[in-house]
């Protein structure tokens, strides 16, 4: 059974790509002043390559070192939400310091949203902590009230 719903996730996800490349293809076609028309599709499959690839390293990890490194991961991710308020690092976009500027760190005109880390480092978290904590998951306090704490910080 779980073999066959591997492989219907795996389709699903295939499909989904699929259908988001044809939807932008068919939109960025209507995009007129720019010359090379492919240039959405280029990048989105430049970025769906690293994605696969970022997807394939860590499967190859074991499970067992994302547990044991959670606290790391979740400290390195509230340590980058913080450095967006540091002038000179922190970029205000609309009033809203959410980015970090990619020249502070020797990257120039790269920027990196420290959310999208600090999401997969409260699942590590999470994760860990319910595993951890599996008696108690059902109780008020440990299952739902720190778990919630954690990830609101």
């Amino acid at each position: 059974m779980a073999e066959k719903s591997a492989h219907v996730l795996v389709l699903a996800v295939v499909g989904l790509i699929s259908l988001g490349m044809v939807m932008l293809l068919s939109t960025s076609s209507f995009v007129t002043d720019r010359a090379d028309v492919f240039y959405d599709v280029r990048r989105q499959v430049a970025w769906l390559l690293i994605g696969v690839s970022a997807c394939v390293l860590m499967a190859s990890v074991d499970y067992h070192w994302w547990g044991r490194t959670a606290w790391w991961w979740f400290a390195g991710a509230c340590l980058l939400l913080g450095l967006c308020y540091v002038p000179g690092i922190g970029m205000r976009v609309n009033g809203s310091a959410r980015w970090i500027g990619g020249k502070s760190f020797g990257l120039p005109g790269m920027t990196v949203q420290p959310s999208e880390f600090a999401k997969l480092a409260v699942l590590f978290l999470l994760a860990r902590w319910l595993t951890v904590h599996k008696a108690e998951s059902s109780t008020f306090l440990r299952g739902f009230l720190y778990p919630l704490l954690l990830a609101g910080i």
